[in-house]
C-alpha cells in the first residue's frame, strides 16, 4: 500500500541499528518482530527456559559451607546449580545440602527430617538411599575427596521451588573420583517434603571443610525463567 516515505531503519558508522530513526535500544536488548503490519521493536531478552546467573561462589579458601542465602525468589520456579571442581579437606566424606524456606530467617536452613533421596554411581552400579533424614546428598560416597586430584563436579536441578502447595524435588548428575581412587559417574534424585517456598540453599560436607581445589573451583546458582 502507498504511504508517505518515512525512515524505517538507520545504520550508523559504529554498526548501530536504529528502528524508525535514532532508536538503538539499550545494552542486552534484542530486535523482536511485532508481527505482520507492525514495525519490529527493541525488547529485553528473555523467554521460557532462559538461564539467569544469580550468584557464583568461587572456593578460594576452606569454608565450612557455601550459602545462597535468600537468593531464590518467585521470579523462578526451577533452579539449576553447577558445581565445578570441588574437593573436601577430609577423606571419605559426602557433599550434602540444606534448603532454606520462608520458615527460616536469613542464615538459617531447614534441618528437619524432611529429605528423602537415592544416589547411584556408575562404575559398580552401587546405590544408596535414605528416607526422612535431615539433609539432602549429592554423590554416592567420597564425592570430592581430600586426596590429590580427587575433585567432583555436578549439575543439580531443583523443581517446584516457588510452590507453596507442592513438595520440592531435585535431581543431579555428575562425575567424581571416589575416596578409594575409582572414577565414577554419579546420578541421584530426592524429595523435600515441605510445601513452603524455597528461598535459599546451603552446601556443606558431612565432616570438615571444603578444600581449595583447582583454579575456578566454584558453585553457581541459576534461575530458569518461568514460561
Amino acid at each position: 500500500h502507498s504511504e508517505a516515505a518515512t525512515e524505517k531503519f538507520r545504520f550508523t558508522s559504529q554498526g548501530e541499528i536504529g528502528v524508525g530513526g535514532a532508536n538503538y535500544g539499550t545494552d542486552g536488548q534484542v530486535l523482536t518482530s511485532a508481527g505482520a503490519g507492525a514495525a519490529p521493536a527493541w525488547e529485553d531478552a528473555g523467554g521460557s527456559g532462559g538461564l539467569v546467573l544469580l550468584s557464583k561462589v568461587v572456593i578460594a579458601s576452606t569454608p565450612t559451607y557455601v550459602d545462597f542465602d535468600q537468593l531464590m525468589t518467585t521470579d523462578y520456579d526451577t533452579y539449576k546449580i553447577v558445581i565445578s571442581g570441588i574437593a573436601s579437606g577430609n577423606s571419605g566424606v559426602n557433599i550434602s545440602f540444606l534448603l532454606q524456606t520462608t520458615g527460616e530467617s536469613s542464615g538459617a536452613y531447614n534441618a528437619g527430617s524432611t529429605y528423602s533421596w537415592e544416589t547411584s554411581r556408575t562404575y559398580d552400579m552401587d546405590t544408596y538411599s535414605q528416607t526422612s533424614v535431615a539433609y539432602g546428598r549429592i554423590g554416592r560416597n567420597g564425592f570430592g575427596d581430600s586426596a590429590s586430584n580427587r575433585y567432583a563436579s555436578a549439575e543439580m536441578t531443583i523443581l517446584n521451588a516457588s510452590s507453596t502447595v507442592s513438595y520440592k524435588m531435585w535431581s543431579y548428575r555428575g562425575f567424581c573420583t571416589n575416596h578409594d581412587g575409582t572414577n565414577s559417574g554419579e546420578t541421584g534424585a530426592g524429595i523435600f517434603k515441605n510445601d513452603a517456598r524455597v528461598t535459599g540453599v546451603r552446601f556443606l560436607y558431612s565432616a570438615g571443610t571444603f578444600a581449595t581445589a583447582v583454579a575456578g573451583s566454584s558453585i553457581a546458582l541459576y534461575g530458569i525463567v518461568n514460561s
